[in-house]
């Protein structure tokens, strides 16, 4: 937090900072291979036709298995360096 600022500047920022973590956090995830996210349709559109085929096979319950498993994981895993980009920005002006 900055030294000596305004509790009210203070808000401010926290306020921003955490705006910012939930968009980050709402794009990387959106971005999962998983079928019901964007993700499984950018992969989808790169896999040959019998990949296609097989992967429109796998049921929806083990996307959202997989979702809740590994998400989280992989979730701080990609937001570790995006965060601290996002930090650095922020709070070196």
């Amino acid at each position: 937090m900055m030294v000596g600022a305004p509790s009210g500047l203070q808000a401010v920022v926290l306020l921003c900072t955490l705006a910012i973590f939930i968009n980050l956090a709402l794009f990387f995830f959106n971005l999962f291979p998983i079928p019901p996210l964007d993700g499984s349709r950018i992969i989808r559109n790169v896999l040959p036709y019998s990949a296609v085929q097989a992967y429109d096979r796998v049921p929806f319950w083990v996307s959202y298995m997989l979702m809740l498993l590994v998400g989280g994981y992989v979730l701080r895993l990609l937001m570790t360096p995006a965060l601290a980009l996002v930090a650095f920005g922020l709070f070196n002006i």
